[in-house]
């Protein structure tokens, strides 16, 4: 976990507003975190949903578990913690206009070759951090081109609204987003 903070520590997606935040910015590093754990806390819970059912199943985990371990770190944390997409299976995880641009820098990055790294600005005086989630081999039995015939027909009960398949290995499937009012560092007596 502490290599993939001070990788993502070390790779910042430009934003185009004028209050850009770096690296160096405490909520950058507080944010950063906090994204860190979410996934940490969402990725064997789904990984064991996988291994003890089929597909479908594990829907629960990204439909039940996943909204509670966001409001579980944003009481934790004073952030507010969400997953956005430009194609969400959820309506209320579409993305606003901040995120649908840095999204956007996310999926250039990818179709270049790069890694997208991740995006914070100050907003409205709101901090703004996103955290892309790309698409790995287990995401696909959801997300993927070719999905079961269960988990389609519990894709259509539980999302009729669906945008999010059809995605390939290594893409943007969507990010952890994260915002808070701007707070600043205290002040050394």
């Amino acid at each position: 976990m502490t290599r993939w903070l001070c990788a993502a520590l070390l790779t910042l997606s430009t934003t185009a507003h004028p209050a850009e935040l770096t690296v160096n910015d405490p909520q950058v590093a507080e944010a950063s975190a906090a994204a860190l754990v979410f996934m940490s806390r969402m990725k064997p819970q789904l990984k064991q949903a996988l291994q003890s059912g089929p597909p479908a199943q594990a829907l629960a985990v990204c439909a039940e578990v996943a909204p509670q371990i966001a409001a579980e770190l944003s009481a934790e944390t004073g952030w507010s913690v969400k997953r956005v997409s430009l194609r969400p299976r959820n309506p209320q995880a579409a993305a606003d206009a901040w995120e649908t641009e840095q999204l956007e820098a996310f999926d250039a990055a990818v179709a270049a070759g790069g890694n997208p790294g991740w995006a914070a600005a100050e907003v409205n005086g709101e901090v703004r951090f996103l955290a892309p989630q790309r698409v790995g081999g287990a995401c696909l039995l959801c997300h993927g081109e070719s999905i079961d015939a269960d988990t389609a027909a519990a894709l259509k009960r539980l999302y009729p609204e669906d945008r999010a398949i059809g995605y390939q290995p290594g893409q943007v499937r969507g990010a952890i987003s994260l915002s808070t009012a701007r707070r600043d560092p205290p002040v050394s007596p």
